[in-house]
C-alpha cells in the first residue's frame, strides 16, 4: 500500500510532528493560498487587459463601407403600342417558277452548221426562231430518194390503171361476143328441133358458145387481178409518200426552233459540234406567265380555304427583297396541290403574278420571295411582334423604369406579328427584349423606342 503524498500527506505529517512546528505549518499554508490567489488575479488582469486592448482597437477601427448589391437597370428595347384595325395575314415563303418550261432537244442528229446569235443563256427568243441548224446533206438526199420512189410508184399505178381499163374493155367485148354466140346457139337449137339444120351445125354453135364463155371468164379474172394490183400499188404509194413526208420532216428538223416566247437556260452546243437525236441542247422558260410556289403548313390550309372558294382566287402580295430595295407584286392563287406532303405536314400553293412587266422587270424563275395572304380585318387590336408575347399570354410594358405585366388575348397571328386585345392601353411602351432574367417589377432602362400601329 502506497503512502499518500502532497496535501493529503500533510495532516499525517502534522500529527507526527512536534507541537513546536505548528506555527510554521500555518505560515506555509498561508503563503501557499496567497500564491494561488495571486496567480488567479494575474490571469484575470491579463484577460482584462486583453479585453481592454480589443475594445480599444475595435473602437479605433473605421466604420465598414457596405457595398450596394442592387442590380443595375436592364437595357430593353420597347415599341409604342397604338390601337387600330389590323388585317390578319398568312405569311409564307417560296420561289418564283415559270408556268411553262420545256427542254429543247434535237429530233435528228448531225453536226451543227449554224448557230443563232440568240442561242445563249438568258437570251430572249421568239416562237419559231431558228436556234441551231444541222447539216442537211444526208436528209436532203433521203428526201430525193423517197420522192423518186413516190414518182416511180405513181407511174406504176398509172400503168396498172390503164391496163385495168383495157382489161375492162376486153371484158365488155367478151360479154358481147358471148351474147352473140348464145343467140346463135339458141337459133341453131330451134332449127334443130324443126329438123331444118344439121346436127353438125348445132354442135359447132355449142362449141363457139363454150369458147366465148371461157374467154369471158378469163377476161374477168384478169380484170379482177388488175384491180388487186391497183389497190396494192396504191398502198405502196401511200407507204412511200409517208416515207417521203418523214424524210421531209427530218429535213425540217435540222432547224431547231423555239416552241414559244421565252428565255433560254442550260444552253449546250456550238458550231461544228456533233449532236445525237434526242440530246438536250437547252431549256426554254416561258416568262409570259410567272407563278409563285410557296409552302403553307397543314394547320393554315383551312384558313386559306376560308379566304376564297377552296382557296382559289385568294389575293396575295409577293415581296422580293433585292439590294436595290423590296419589289412587290400582286398575285392570285390559281391552284393547290391535291395531297398534303406527309414528310413536311403541308402543301404547295401556286399563285400567278399578274402585274410583272417581264420586259423591264428583273424578276426571274428561282427568285426567293415572301408571300402574304390577307384574311379578315380585326377591329381595335394591337399589333405586336411575336417575340414580345410571353406565356399566359401576357406582355411586359415599361412604366417609370419598371417592367409591369399586362394580360392580353391573342386574336390572330400575322406572320411574325400577333394581334392582341386586353389590358394594354394605347401609348404604352411594350418591351420587345426577351430575357429569362427579366421579370415583372425589375428595373429597366429603355434603349430603343418605336411606334407600333398599322404597319
Amino acid at each position: 500500500m502506497t503512502e499518500p503524498t502532497g496535501v493529503e500527506a500533510e495532516p499525517r505529517r502534522v500529527e507526527n510532528e512536534a507541537p513546536s512546528s505548528a506555527p510554521k505549518v500555518a505560515r506555509w499554508r498561508f503563503f501557499r493560498g496567497f500564491r494561488r490567489i495571486w496567480h488567479g488575479m494575474h490571469f484575470v488582469g491579463v484577460l482584462a487587459a486583453g479585453i481592454t486592448v480589443f475594445v480599444a482597437l475595435v473602437r479605433a477601427k473605421a466604420p465598414p463601407e457596405f457595398l450596394d448589391m442592387a442590380l443595375p437597370p436592364m437595357p430593353v428595347a420597347v415599341i409604342t403600342a397604338e390601337e387600330g384595325d389590323h388585317p390578319s395575314t398568312i405569311t409564307a415563303y417560296g420561289e418564283v417558277v415559270a408556268r411553262r418550261s420545256a427542254d429543247i432537244r434535237a429530233i435528228v442528229g448531225g453536226p451543227i452548221l449554224r448557230v443563232s446569235e440568240h442561242f445563249a443563256n438568258g437570251a430572249p427568243v421568239m416562237a419559231g426562231e431558228v436556234l441551231l441548224e444541222l447539216d442537211p446533206f444526208e436528209y436532203e438526199r433521203r428526201v430525193e430518194e423517197t420522192a423518186a420512189a413516190v414518182r416511180e410508184a405513181e407511174a406504176r399505178l398509172t400503168e396498172n390503171r390503164e391496163t385495168h381499163r383495157h382489161q375492162m374493155d376486153l371484158v365488155a367485148l367478151a360479154e358481147e361476143r358471148r351474147n352473140l354466140t348464145r343467140t346463135e346457139y339458141e337459133r341453131q337449137v330451134d332449127l334443130a328441133d324443126r329438123n331444118v339444120s344439121a346436127r353438125r351445125t348445132l354442135e359447132a354453135a355449142q362449141s363457139q358458145l363454150a369458147a366465148a364463155e371461157a374467154d369471158l371468164t378469163q377476161r374477168r379474172q384478169q380484170a379482177t387481178a388488175g384491180t388487186a394490183k391497183i389497190v396494192q400499188q396504191e398502198a405502196i404509194l401511200e407507204r412511200l409518200r409517208a416515207a417521203e413526208a418523214r424524210s421531209r420532216r427530218a429535213l425540217s428538223d435540222t432547224r431547231i426552233r423555239a416552241a414559244f416566247d421565252g428565255y433560254l437556260a442550260q444552253v449546250s452546243g456550238d458550231l461544228g459540234q456533233q449532236i445525237k437525236a434526242g440530246e438536250r441542247i437547252a431549256r426554254l422558260i416561258d416568262t409570259a406567265v410567272l407563278e409563285v410556289r410557296f409552302f403553307i403548313p397543314e394547320g393554315q390550309l383551312a384558313r386559306l380555304v376560308e379566304i376564297a372558294d377552296k382557296g382559289i382566287g385568294a389575293i396575295c402580295v409577293v415581296s422580293w427583297r433585292t439590294d436595290a430595295g423590296i419589289r412587290t407584286y400582286s398575285a392570285r392563287v390559281t391552284r393547290i396541290e391535291g395531297e398534303i406532303q406527309t414528310d413536311r405536314a403541308g402543301v404547295n400553293v401556286y399563285a400567278r403574278i399578274s402585274d410583272a412587266d417581264l420586259e423591264s422587270d428583273p424578276i426571274r424563275p428561282g427568285a426567293f420571295v415572301q408571300v402574304e395572304l390577307f384574311e379578315e380585318t380585326h377591329v381595335r387590336t394591337f399589333q405586336v411582334p411575336s417575340e414580345a408575347v410571353r406565356p399566359g399570354p401576357s406582355l411586359l410594358v415599361a412604366t417609370e423604369g419598371i417592367a409591369v405585366v399586362r394580360t392580353v388575348a391573342v386574336v390572330a397571328r400575322a406572320g411574325r406579328k400577333v394581334l392582341v386585345r386586353g389590358d394594354l392601353a394605347p401609348g404604352e411602351a411594350v418591351i420587345l427584349t426577351r430575357s429569362g432574367e427579366l421579370h415583372p417589377g425589375d428595373a429597366i432602362a429603355v434603349v430603343a423606342d418605336g411606334t407600333l400601329g398599322g404597319q
